[in-house]
C-alpha cells in the first residue's frame, strides 16, 4: 500500500497524540505546532510536529518564521523500510524556504542530512538554540544541532 501524507487540522492533534503513546514516543502536540502524519490506509505510521521557535522571550506572542523539527517518529513495524526518508522529504517540502533547526541523536545526522539539514556547533547557534540544546547534552543525551535555511540566525 501507498503511504499519504497530511497535515493535522488541530482538533486532529488527539491522532496524533496517540500515535506517539503507541510508538513509545514522548512526543504531545500543542496547539501552536504544525502536525504532519504520513497514512497507510487509514493508520497513522508516521508523525513529526514542526514548532515556531520564540527568538525573543519578552515577545512571546510574535514567534518568528524559524521551526523546530520535533518528535519525527515511524510506527516500529516500518523503520529500516524507507518510509522515514520518504516522510521527511514530504515534510521538507512543507518547511519550504523556512529556518528550521532540530537536536537529532548523533546517529541520525545522515537521515537529516539527506533532506539539507547540516550540522552546526553549539557556539555558532543562537541562544534560542544552544541553550535548550546545552541542557540536553546535561542529561546525557547523545544529540547535535542540525539546522536548514538557517544563515540568517546563524551566530545571532
Amino acid at each position: 500500500m501507498t503511504e499519504t501524507y497530511e497535515k493535522l487540522t488541530p482538533i486532529a492533534y488527539p491522532l496524533a497524540n496517540r500515535f506517539y503513546k503507541q510508538s513509545g514516543e514522548k512526543g504531545k502536540t500543542q496547539s501552536s505546532d504544525e502536525v504532519y502524519v504520513a497514512r497507510s490506509g487509514a493508520n497513522i505510521i508516521a508523525a513529526v510536529r514542526l514548532c515556531p521557535l520564540v527568538q525573543d522571550p519578552a515577545n512571546r506572542a510574535n514567534p518568528s518564521d524559524t521551526l523546530l523539527l520535533r518528535s519525527l517518529a515511524v510506527a516500529p513495524a516500518y523503520r529500516r523500510t524507507g518510509v522515514g526518508s520518504q516522510f521527511m522529504r514530504y515534510v521538507v517540502e512543507q518547511i519550504g524556504s523556512r529556518a528550521c533547526w532540530c537536536y537529532p541523536f548523533s546517529w541520525l545526522e545522515s537521515f537529516y542530512g539527506q533532506t539539507g539539514f547540516k550540522v552546526v556547533a553549539a557556539e555558532d547557534s543562537p541562544d534560542f538554540i544552544r541553550s535548550p540544546f546545552e541542557n540536553y547534552r546535561r542529561q546525557g543525551r547523545d544529540i547535535l544541532i542540525m539546522g536548514r535555511h538557517i544563515q540568517d540566525t546563524v551566530g545571532e
